[in-house]
């Protein structure tokens, strides 16, 4: 074996750069099929368009990036300049190419022409599609059964199309995006209390966090964000009642493993404490509310399930119930905030 000196190592460095070179050759003819065509779809060395838009999978209605190619999206990815994601975009939002792409997305108006459940439909046009339901809005207007026409849409143009719905006559729209019970709920409360329907927690300037199953580490990349600073940056604390360990949870200060409906038992019962030790703002209360502070303590200390009454201690057996665990730490840590 020839020793390895100087000249020889400088000659040898030289020897390996040719064949890197030739070899950067090969590779790159190897991406191209005869006549020049592109064997990948992708390649990272093409100039791509890209088109910011708003992801629609999901109600937070997070900004992305398509990258176009060749007059199709290649690639999904956060928007950096937008204020609430900060560029991060979560899994389903990446995934929303293959919803873009799906063979079975509709792209122009059915109109079936068999019974119901053949599963037989033809295809018509944007104009014939609007001639025909109008025709048959205008029929229900005209022998005043307007109020039998129901909308079944998303959440993302509630406003315009509820406008739409009461101009013809009709107060049903059917939101199949929140159909749950408690969005519409919640929505009404927060409309008639502070006149939106919608509110966003301030992470920034909380100390303590009471959080009943939402997995907004998963779930909610840009509430996430606020929440990891407030925890890093602010020492928030941070105390989750859910009945399973997810992943908000475990990065929880403390989490209460409460059994499946019982969220309402520890929110009363928490309620009560705070009212019968004199911690509850009674002068608000009495001000802005329409039960009075006496009755709502009287009110939480009544034995209003077959389980629980609602005074301290038996808050503490209460807990127990729920969540199969003593809960006289979680009253000690309450009371500091």
């Amino acid at each position: 074996m020839p020793k390895l000196t100087r000249r020889n190592f400088l000659k040898l460095g030289a020897a390996s750069g040719v064949i890197l070179t030739g070899g950067s050759k090969t590779l790159q003819a190897m991406e191209l099929k005869l006549g020049g065509e592109d064997r990948h779809q992708i390649r990272p060395f093409h100039p791509r368009a890209t088109y910011s838009y708003v992801c629609t999978l999901c109600p937070y209605h997070d900004t992305g990036i398509a990258f176009v190619e060749g007059g199709k999206v290649v690639k999904l990815e956060g928007n950096p300049d937008h204020i609430a994601t900060r560029g991060k975009f979560c899994p389903k939002g990446m995934a929303g190419l293959l919803a873009a792409y799906d063979p079975d997305r509709l792209l122009y108006p059915l109109k079936r022409i068999g019974k119901r459940g053949e599963g037989k439909w033809k295809r018509i046009t944007w104009d014939e599609a609007i001639k025909d339901v109008s025709s048959r809005i205008k029929t229900a207007m005209d022998s005043g059964a307007a109020k039998a026409l129901v909308l079944n849409t998303g959440e993302y143009k509630d406003s315009a199309l509820t406008r739409f719905m009461q101009s013809i006559g009709s107060e049903s729209v059917f939101r199949s995006r929140t159909i749950s019970l408690s969005n519409p709920n919640k929505k009404k409360m927060l409309e008639d209390t502070v006149g939106v329907d919608t509110l966003t927690p301030d992470f920034a300037n909380a100390r303590y966090v009471l959080n009943f199953g939402a997995n907004i580490i998963e779930t909610a990349f840009p509430f996430a964000q606020r929440l990891a600073d407030a925890i890093v940056e602010k020492r928030m604390k941070l105390v989750t009642f859910d009945v399973r360990l997810s992943n908000t949870a475990g990065r929880s200060d403390e989490w209460f493993p409460i059994f499946p409906g019982t969220d309402g038992i520890v929110m009363l019962a928490m309620a009560n404490v705070i009212m019968q030790e004199g911690l509850a703002d009674t002068e608000f209360i009495n001000k802005w509310t329409n039960y009075p502070s006496d009755k709502l303590a009287s009110y939480l200390k009544q034995d209003k399930t077959r389980d629980c009454i609602y005074t301290e201690w038996h808050y503490i057996s209460c807990k127990r119930h729920a969540s199969g665990k003593g809960g006289s730490s979680f009253i000690c840590n309450h009371r500091k905030y």
